[in-house]
């Protein structure tokens, strides 16, 4: 500033621009000044902030002129640029020429527009008031001040916005998440969504999220499976895209399916991935062993279980530190067994026990899933000690009646909470479908088939996408035929072998 109101005042600077850019060789305001605009151009980087942010500090001294200039140097297409243009016109005495600025600016690419200074407020505020029909300066104001927090005027200006232009697609998505989120209109958020695909289907991203939403209404599988499968290269191009088709094939029980895809893909880790892929890595081996054993093909059940032991490169996650096994080593025990390897059997079983036995809350997808200590008292009953199998059993009760209420709340430091990255979610419904589905599984273990029946059923009943839930009603006896169990009916036929479960 000093060096700007030297120039204005007729008084020299070249010695005050030396000394300055000994200080900040990258004062680009001091560059500007100076002339040296080749230098400036080059340590600016062709960067729109650095031009934004240096018009603004003339800008702000009511040096309106060189704010322009400056911003005339910057020769990438911009739309937020011509935004400022615009304004810096409006506030130097040239409303016409501001007006036909704005109009512009209004008509340039939306992309990677993102205002988040004070200033771009009152740059969008002026647009509107002087050109009422820009629907683009009410979606950047509705970004602006979703990111600040302030959700009622967000979703003002993005519904003028689509009243004003009912053909831009990431309004509608914008809009979207903000009716589920924060107004909780669910079947608005959908319509806006679906409409928002509709307007470019190319949109990868929004596919994501219009399944994601999709999969928390409880949209049926196929149903899912089908809308995906009619966009093959979306569907190619996101990891988490893919792997939703995976897990649909899961879901539909088509393992094999799944396995195979899966085994096609090389992943790459992304927040909100976590422990993902390996999930369905796992539940498609281990169930496709079940049906091995099920069969009596004992072989090819311990091939299925070696594969995961060690995970494949290609899934991009490798094993976390302390990761339970149990249902791993039983099966393998199982296959032992119907081979007629005892000792190898036993080993399995006594390698099954190890672990944590204490059912947790399990709400951050590191923390230990309950669904393996099942398989810890089924190898205390292979290892004929029933009781110990029936006190795991009544802490899955215990537990999910004493937690059943509890309030929960976000651990500051939490790792990751995969599936509330874009639409939000109960956590304590979460809590509930949790202790739900332990007080099942222990209900089940102890003999009490039909009770837990009905608690699985009911996690069902709130989450449709539980897979755990589908998969130990599976093992019920009483859910199914002779032709479709497991061997021996695994979870069921284990505990009867000792009357006192």
């Amino acid at each position: 500033m000093k060096t700007a109101l030297l120039r204005k005042a007729g008084q020299p600077t070249d010695d005050f621009i030396r000394e300055s850019l000994v200080l900040d060789p990258f004062n680009f305001g001091v560059l500007f000044e100076s002339q040296a605009l080749q230098q400036m151009r080059t340590l600016m980087r062709n960067t729109a902030q650095n031009y934004l942010e240096t018009s603004l500090d003339y800008a702000q001294a009511g040096l309106y002129a060189e704010a322009m200039q400056l911003l005339e140097m910057f020769d990438v297409p911009s739309t937020l640029i011509g935004y400022y243009k615009a304004w810096f016109a409006y506030q130097d005495g040239h409303i016409e020429e501001a007006k036909n600025l704005y109009k512009m600016a209004s008509t340039g690419n939306p992309d990677g527009v993102f205002p988040n200074k004070i200033e771009e407020v009152l740059i969008l505020q002026k647009a509107i008031e002087l050109n009422p029909s820009d629907a683009r300066a009410r979606y950047y104001l509705g970004n602006f001040w979703y990111d600040k927090r302030q959700y009622p005027e967000a979703i003002a200006c993005w519904e003028e916005a689509i009243r004003l232009d009912a053909t831009f697609p990431t309004t509608f998505r914008n809009l979207a998440l903000a009716y589920y989120n924060k107004l909780g209109k669910k079947d608005q958020a959908r319509q806006y969504l679906e409409k928002a695909f509709a307007l470019d289907p190319s949109d990868a991203r929004v596919l994501m999220e219009l399944d994601q939403l999709y999969k928390i209404t409880g949209r049926p599988f196929a149903e899912r499976l089908t809308l995906l499968e009619k966009h093959p290269v979306l569907i190619e191009s996101r990891d988490d895209l893919y792997l939703e088709r995976v897990t649909l094939y899961n879901n539909l029980k088509q393992y094999e399916k799944a396995r195979q895809l899966l085994a096609n893909r090389k992943f790459h880790p992304w927040e909100g991935g976590e422990g993902k892929v390996v999930g369905q890595f796992l539940l498609c081996h281990i169930e496709l062993a079940k049906q091995a054993l099920g069969r009596q093909e004992f072989q090819k059940a311990i091939d299925l279980l070696s594969v995961v032991k060690t995970y494949p490169v290609n899934l991009g996650e490798g094993k976390l530190y302390g990761t339970q096994e149990n249902d791993i080593d039983y099966l393998f025990g199982c296959a032992y067994e119907g081979l007629g390897q005892t000792e190898t059997a036993r080993t399995k079983f006594r390698e099954a026990t190890v672990g944590i036995s204490q059912p947790v809350q399990a709400i951050y997808y590191n923390d230990q899933q309950p669904d393996k200590i099942i398989y810890q008292a089924l190898a205390w009953l292979k290892l004929n000690d029933p009781s110990r199998a029936a006190d795991i059993f009544r802490k899955f009760v215990e537990f999910g009646r004493q937690h059943f209420d509890d309030r929960i709340t976000i651990d500051y430091f939490a790792v990751s909470l995969p599936d509330m990255l874009v639409f939000d979610q109960d956590i304590n419904l979460r809590n509930k479908i949790h202790c739900t589905y332990l007080i099942g599984l222990g209900y089940l273990g102890l003999g009490e088939e039909a009770r837990g029946h009905k608690y699985l059923q009911e996690v069902l009943q709130m989450d449709i996408n539980h897979q755990g839930a589908a998969v130990y009603l599976q093992m019920a006896p009483f859910q199914n035929g002779p032709e479709d169990r497991y061997p021996k009916d695994i979870l069921s036929q284990a505990l009867k072998q000792d009357s006192a479960c």
